[in-house]
């Protein structure tokens, strides 16, 4: 509930960018330098997503003390959000490539769908609305995460390549960008094989003689 909240707000802090930005992600044009009202309008969304990514970070650090152990995907959730929290740091000190950063905060409008899902599955309900949420995860997912984040924020990174080395903040950038792009396909494939299996149930048996 919290985390479906923290991201509302991203999201709604990020959308003023959009007008301003979407044009660059379509061309593949955008660069690591931003402009002076970019500058402006990002670095309240940043800064609230970085108070975001904190409390998970605190929130599941908490969690693997009181169990004493890591568990699941609880390395890999510290590690990219640490990640996280080091590349936006760094952006909103060299007040340098907001632009590259409100694309992947734009994903987190999927969020609010992932957590309305826990909570049904929570409490076993799988009725109508449901079926209708794991859809809406799926269309919002490929278009926001793989479409948007991989593919439109991915043909500037490429177009901009020649300019990453000069500065570690530009490369850890796109290093960032290339591990969540390998990220939200494998998710991505995972969640189409999820709704998949619920919408043709016999599809995860295996076949007997």
């Amino acid at each position: 509930g919290v985390t479906s909240l923290h991201t509302f707000v991203v999201v709604t802090f990020c959308y003023p960018l959009v007008d301003e930005l979407y044009p660059l992600w379509v061309e593949g044009s955008m660069t690591f330098v931003d402009s002076a009202e970019t500058q402006t309008k990002a670095i309240l969304p940043m800064s609230v997503f970085m108070g975001y990514i904190l409390s998970d970070v605190v929130f599941v650090t908490v969690a693997i003390l009181m169990k004493g152990k890591f568990e699941g995907d609880d390395g890999g959730f510290m590690v990219h959000h640490l990640a996280i929290l080091v590349t936006w740091y760094m952006a909103l000190t060299k007040r340098s490539c907001f632009g590259f950063c409100i694309g992947p905060m734009m994903c987190e409008v999927t969020q609010p769908l992932l957590g309305l899902r826990y909570y049904m599955a929570k409490y076993k309900y799988f009725g109508p609305i449901f079926t209708v949420n794991g859809l809406a995860i799926l269309v919002s997912w490929w278009v926001f995460r793989v479409g948007g984040y991989v593919l439109l924020q991915g043909r500037s990174v490429f177009n901009s390549a020649g300019l990453m080395m000069d500065d570690p903040l530009r490369v850890l950038m796109v290093v960032n960008w290339g591990i969540g792009g390998v990220l939200q396909v494998f998710w991505g494939a995972k969640i189409l094989m999820g709704v998949l299996k619920f919408l043709v149930p016999g599809m995860n048996k295996k076949k007997t003689k």
